[in-house]
């Protein structure tokens, strides 16, 4: 059943920004996003809905303690717009507990 759930459901509406280094590739979470219909963005811009956040390796993030991308979502939040910052462990998560509850609508509420 949870099969054949997929582009009307899940990421539905939402536009996925990623940053920092995560289990799978750019390419395979750009398919990921997109087979659930969900938009994948290389960056945080007024239209991004959620940040995933990665483990921060990047000398910039290392110093300043997070990244760029997240940087920019929290100052978009602070103005307003509601992006969910959210952990690539609980990204993966989430995926996981939406397909063992078929009656859930989304993946992320």
């Amino acid at each position: 059943m949870a099969q054949d759930r997929g582009i009307l459901d899940g990421m539905y509406g939402e536009e996925i920004v990623f940053t920092g280094i995560l289990k799978d590739t750019r390419e395979e979470l750009r398919r990921l996003v997109r087979e659930h219909g969900g938009r994948f963005a290389n960056h945080i811009s007024q239209y991004t809905t959620i940040l995933v956040v990665g483990e921060q390796n990047h000398p910039t993030a290392v110093r300043r303690g997070e990244s760029g991308k997240v940087s920019k979502a929290k100052m978009y939040r602070e103005a307003g717009q509601p992006i969910l910052i959210i952990s690539a462990k609980k990204f993966y998560r989430a995926i996981d507990e939406w397909y063992e509850n078929p009656n859930k609508r989304s993946i992320f509420v």
